[in-house]
């Protein structure tokens, strides 16, 4: 079964404190990133039971009450497909929790363009401009019906502090709100449940909630069927719009395996939970008598975690099923942002162009068999993995985005779980930048190193560098051969101030013949001793930065000028670089 791990947070959330206006307290410090502390419930372990609602309780769980709305948050995925065939759009979800594997936490859902109403009142909370990043970034998944639903769009997490012993609740009135006034009321749409062609709530469907079972009642939030529920939900109108695209299942068939909370705020501090939308009191119990229709949560280490939309944004999506023509002259991907994934066909032999400002991601195990080139953003894997083209061409406004999950251990073979790759068959001519980025997992060490290019024959080489921050010590080696582009980290800062440089050297020779800590001091092989072969690493290195962050250091592709021990001490304190390595764009 699928396991999670966290990613990163929105900055949408934040605590309130009952009575306060402010949140700048050191509640919000705990809770700001959809993490809730332990100890607010007991921590049941993560189990799934069968839903044994009764259909009035069905009912309830989608009858969203007028004053109070459900929670969710979703990204979807636009299609790319010919014009003359255009039958749907996408959006995609990106989530805070990922995937084990590779390390997945991207969902598509496809948007029936037969429900044309529900469909463009859906796009317009995704494609809101009034709100950064649209309406349904930053919110949550706030409820979970075991086995039935998981419903989200109606909330961001925003916390309330409550006295002993329940600690903290979610605040109903942290509301998506379309037009940003929350005294008028979200528009609502038309039911299309009966329009042709017929859709039912089937596995893996999507459809709108409603207020109080009321038919033209939808506004803004919206569930996944996690069964096959059209026999209880049909009749009642819940307007099917959608579907999970491609693979999508496995995260929210994951998200079903989740703890489930009561996290409704106790108004009247009487120290018992008040009714409202963050828990259903008429679903049954689960045969340990666990909750089965609250708020899902993560049990982490430490804290507890909630289901976080990171990003809701429209895509265009070629998935399975889907073929797209490419001309001789090829396609060029400009008009929004693009995913590839398996099962996707092209027709024709012509190349493929990201165009500059767009981003284009491509699920691992991908091969394209045709030229790609890149003046936007390439992102191989979803979220980790390698893919094939024949030619690859970087332009220097493109930009290759690389993430790391783990090293290949000594004397293995990669494996796409690690890190992202790209492989040419052919050639490969780079510029633009190359930004790189690690997975909460990965914990980065001296020795690891990642080639995250190969091809027939590399051409030039990126003019940037977009690094993360290593460990004190420790420097980016960057190297390039004809066919493979490298990186590797190193131990060579020997005075921790983030760049490799002659005050590296003086404590190497202050310290030469000396027994240290392995891998600590000036030992950069990790050998327990300050010798020659530690100055060559040193040498090697010169110039080399910990990362991003490091202070006024500049990346290097190749040491140069670097001074035999005799003469060091004549040379000012500096580097000599190839490449730079800057800030990473917003």
């Amino acid at each position: 079964m699928d396991s999670f791990t966290t990613h990163e947070y929105p900055e949408k959330i934040h605590v309130r404190r009952r009575g306060w206006d402010t949140d700048g307290d050191e509640l919000e410090e705990q809770m700001r990133t959809g993490i809730f502390w332990r100890g607010i419930r007991p921590r049941p372990a993560v189990r799934t039971q069968p839903h044994s609602a009764s259909l009035r309780t069905l009912t309830t769980i989608l009858q969203r009450p007028a004053v109070s709305s459900f929670a969710l948050a979703a990204i979807v995925l636009v299609l790319l497909a010919d014009p003359a065939a255009k039958a749907s759009q996408y959006v995609e979800l990106d989530y805070n929790l990922t995937l084990s594997g590779h390390a997945r936490n991207s969902v598509f859902l496809e948007l029936f363009d037969d429900r044309p109403a529900t469909t463009a009142n859906f796009l317009s909370y995704v494609n809101n401009t009034s709100v950064a990043h649209g309406s349904f970034t930053g919110s949550f998944m706030h409820r979970l019906a075991r086995n039935f639903v998981i419903q989200g769009g109606g909330y961001y997490p925003s916390f309330v502090q409550e006295p002993a012993p329940l600690n903290v609740s979610l605040d109903p009135n942290a509301v998506i709100d379309l037009d940003g006034n929350l005294a008028t009321a979200n528009p609502t749409v038309n039911n299309e449940s009966g329009l042709a062609p017929a859709r039912s709530n089937t596995r893996g469907t999507i459809a709108m909630a409603l207020i109080n079972g009321q038919p033209n009642s939808a506004n803004n939030q919206w569930f996944v069927n996690l069964g096959d529920n059209h026999a209880s939900l049909d009749s009642l109108g819940f307007t099917v719009f959608g579907q999970v695209a491609g693979d999508g299942m496995a995260m929210f068939d994951a998200f079903n395996t989740l703890s489930i909370a009561n996290l409704n705020p106790d108004t009247n501090d009487d120290g018992t939970r008040d009714p409202g939308p963050f828990f259903n009191p008429n679903a049954s119990l689960d045969s340990n008598n666990l909750p089965t229709d609250g708020v899902p949560y993560l049990n982490g280490t430490n804290q507890d975690i909630l289901v976080v939309i990171n990003q809701a944004k429209q895509v265009d999506y070629l998935g399975p099923n889907l073929t797209t023509a490419v001309p001789a002259g090829g396609l060029v991907f400009s008009t929004r942002d693009v995913f590839i994934d398996t099962g996707t066909q092209f027709t024709g032999t012509g190349p493929l162009t990201i165009a500059a400002g767009r981003n284009l991601g491509i699920r691992e195990g991908v091969s394209l068999g045709r030229d790609l080139s890149v003046h936007g953003t390439l992102a191989p894997g979803n979220q980790i993995g390698s893919i094939t083209v024949q030619n690859y061409t970087q332009s220097f406004d493109g930009r290759l985005n690389i993430q790391i999950a783990s090293a290949t251990p000594s004397g293995q073979q990669y494996a796409d779980t690690q890190y992202d790759r790209v492989m040419a068959t052919g050639s490969a001519a780079l510029a633009g930048e190359l930004s790189v980025s690690f997975m909460p997992t990965y914990a980065p060490a001296a020795g690891n190193s990642f080639t995250i290019l190969t091809a027939g024959l590399i051409l030039g080489t990126f003019d940037t560098f977009d690094l993360p921050n290593l460990p004190l010590g420790d420097v980016w080696n960057i190297s390039k051969t004809t066919t493979a582009f490298n990186l590797k980290i190193v131990y060579a800062d020997f005075d921790h101030d983030g760049k490799v440089d002659m005050s590296d050297y003086i404590l190497w020779r202050n310290t030469k013949g000396g027994s240290v800590t392995p891998g600590s001091g000036a030992d950069a092989d990790g050998n327990g001793f300050v010798d020659d072969a530690d100055f060559a690493i040193w040498r090697a290195n010169f110039g080399n930065v910990r990362g991003t962050q490091s202070g006024s250091g500049s990346g290097s592709l190749v040491a140069g000028g670097v001074p035999e021990p005799a003469t060091a001490l004549l040379m000012a304190t500096g580097a000599i670089v190839m490449g730079s390595v800057r800030r990473r764009r917003g």
